[in-house]
């Protein structure tokens, strides 16, 4: 949930579209009613627990076009994580096709349509890495803070309030719906009900943006099983070209 700034123009203009603006970073305490900080928890201390973890999320997102036209555009990624050090996110779109690879040294950014690759030397952990590359690059990945050890913290850190809502069916799948709200956005999760308490269901509102566009992720497909060290190392396709990822600094 993060927005991508000045890499290089290509990289820039192949995946400036595939990322939102986070939901972390808060400055002061949230008010959250007990019943909705509980369930979020137990879901982040459920899936702290797991060393590896798979799921699909089927996206929308709104682009607002002048005066207030919107425009709701979709996109599939795929997510692989193996903690503490292997990471694979691959994306498709209605705007780019992309996929990351991340192997505990390096996080390479690959267009499939443009056939081009920047790598980036990057710390041992996931959550090291994602946090550097947004303060070197400006720049994050797809669904970033689900990708996080500690999802409960990443998300709730810029929260003002938050309150539990109810019952809801999510694909057929009984969840609990909670709400809260920050400064430039309010979001809405629905977590399943039950031994596993997944995240099943988001919904970003960028109230302060006009046309208050929204973002929305459908998670599924969730699996716990083993991952294998190959599915994080990119090996760079014929013709492929290298491309420079170059720090904000130096833009």
């Amino acid at each position: 949930m993060i927005s991508i700034k000045k890499l290089s123009p290509i990289i820039l203009a192949c995946l400036t579209a595939i990322s939102v603006p986070t939901v972390t970073q808060a400055e002061t305490l949230p008010d959250i009613v007990p019943q909705a900080q509980s369930i979020l928890q137990k879901s982040s201390d459920f899936l702290k627990k797991q060393p590896s973890l798979r799921f699909q999320a089927e996206i929308t997102f709104d682009d607002v076009l002048p005066p207030a036209f919107k425009i709701q555009y979709n996109a599939t990624i795929q997510v692989m994580v193996r903690r503490p050090n292997g990471l694979r996110v691959e994306y498709r779109g209605d705007r780019r096709n992309a996929d990351f690879y991340y192997n505990g040294k390096t996080l390479t950014l690959w267009d499939k349509t443009a056939n081009v690759y920047g790598v980036v030397a990057t710390p041992a952990t996931i959550d090291a890495t994602l946090s550097g590359v947004i303060d070197k690059y400006d720049f994050s990945l797809p669904l970033a803070d689900f990708l996080t050890s500690n999802l409960y913290k990443t998300l709730t850190e810029n929260v003002k309030t938050g309150y539990y809502v109810g019952m809801s069916l999510v694909a057929g799948v009984p969840t609990h719906h909670l709400v809260f709200s920050q400064d430039n956005i309010d979001w809405q999760i629905w977590i399943e009900d039950g031994k596993q308490p997944l995240p099943r269901k988001i919904v970003i509102t960028y109230k302060n943006l006009p046309g208050s566009p929204q973002y929305t992720a459908i998670f599924s497909e969730w699996d716990f099983n083993p991952l294998e060290e190959s599915l994080f190392t990119f090996t760079p396709p014929k013709q492929a070209v290298r491309i420079e990822v170059l720090p904000v600094a130096n833009q």
